[in-house]
């Protein structure tokens, strides 16, 4: 299979060559689609049909623009993201996700900002003109770091005034769109919303993928309904931006797409259509012939190498922090075990033993009201 970057056109259209911009030749979006060339058929007799591309950007991917980066060009990729905002697939439950964990990526960002340690300056140089170009120096990287902590604070609290992530997203979720599904009150939203919901439980029930091995909400799994229903109705391919290897599992530099997650993906959209995953939002625009200029790639590079990813295996909790856990509560619980009494928590792996009526206390009855009647216990005939 052959692809080609070029307009769609057929043979009572003009050539590519001949398309000017804005001409009713070069209507069809055609910057975002890749040409699908059937191998059998002359390149002279060739008539073209349109691959569409549909991007899911996971919120992951919006959090990282609040952390620490070691370069200034994060702003750079969001506004290529918004950019292509008429291609990008969105959830209620990505909207939430994304403002749910905002305000702790802010306030992890804002500890970075510490105050570099103050050097010690020997005793011999203390009137050195080097050690008090230093000490004035520190002062004004203290008074840097002050005003990026203040602009940082009115983004926690006013993120509609202050944060240009947080409007670049508000205008991308909040946009009509039939890639969007929203949590809008009109017929058509609710009857997609249920379709969806509905879907998502039940493989959320029978343990398909996307999801995390403990996870407790339908959360990638309703995401994952969604991206498919729009590329049906698109005939699309997906391009699916992240950092969790809920999607599949790291391999190499990039993620690998999970088997399950392929083979539904071809049965229920197409075998011709393709979904591709990626960490880096630099490399999936390329697929949308977005031009990103070499530096920014490096860098994001960098930033996705210093930051691991997500893996969808959740780590066991260990058994003595677990017991711990349980100690602590029983601790504010009446009559609870004391910690010479406690091997009710302790799993050796020995059976348990049977209880003898004589192991319980008595209890009397407090009034007459609560005694037993001849019969009470005797079972009556249906």
């Amino acid at each position: 299979m052959t692809h080609v970057d070029a307009h769609v056109y057929g043979h009572d259209k003009p050539s590519p060559r001949s398309a000017e911009p804005g001409s009713r030749s070069s209507r069809c979006r055609w910057e975002y689609c890749d040409l699908v060339l059937a191998p059998s058929i002359p390149t002279s007799r060739i008539i073209a049909r349109a691959v569409e591309k549909l991007l899911f950007v996971d919120a992951n991917i919006w959090l990282d623009f609040y952390r620490p980066r070691q370069s200034d060009v994060a702003l750079e990729l969001l506004k290529q993201l918004e950019g292509l905002a008429d291609k990008i697939i969105v959830t209620h439950v990505l909207e939430m996700e994304y403002k749910k964990n905002r305000q702790a990526a802010i306030l992890l960002g804002l500890n970075e900002l510490r105050s570099p340690p103050k050097l010690t300056t020997l005793g011999i140089f203390s009137e050195a003109t080097a050690a008090r170009t230093i000490e004035k120096n520190r002062d004004a990287i203290d008074k840097r770091l002050d005003r990026l902590r203040s602009r940082l604070q009115k983004a926690l609290v006013h993120p509609a005034q202050h944060d240009p992530v947080y409007r670049t997203c508000r205008r991308i979720f909040g946009r009509q769109s039939e890639l969007v599904l929203s949590l809008d009150n009109d017929g058509r939203m609710r009857r997609l919303r249920r379709i969806i919901r509905e879907k998502a439980t039940r493989r959320f029930l029978l343990g398909c993928p996307p999801r995390k091995d403990r996870e407790t909400s339908i959360g990638d799994a309703v995401n994952w309904e969604w991206m498919v229903r729009c590329a049906e109705e698109h005939d699309a391919e997906l391009v699916i931006l992240t950092r969790d290897q809920d999607y599949g599992p790291q391999f190499d530099k990039g993620l690998l797409l999970n088997d399950h997650l392929n083979q539904e993906f071809k049965e229920r959209v197409s075998q011709k259509r393709k979904v591709l995953l990626y960490k880096s939002a630099a490399l999936a625009l390329k697929h949308f012939h977005v031009k990103v200029p070499k530096e920014v790639v490096n860098s994001e590079m960098k930033f996705i190498s210093s930051t691991p990813s997500t893996t969808s295996t959740a780590e066991p909790t260990k058994k003595d922090e677990l017991l711990a856990l349980f100690r602590e509560f029983a601790q504010g619980v009446k009559d609870s075990p004391t910690e010479e009494d406690s091997s009710w928590l302790d799993d050796d792996d020995a059976p348990t033993g049977i209880a003898n009526v004589e192991d319980f206390p008595k209890v009397e009855p407090e009034d007459e009201d609560d005694k037993d009647r001849p019969g009470d216990n005797e079972q009556t005939p249906g």
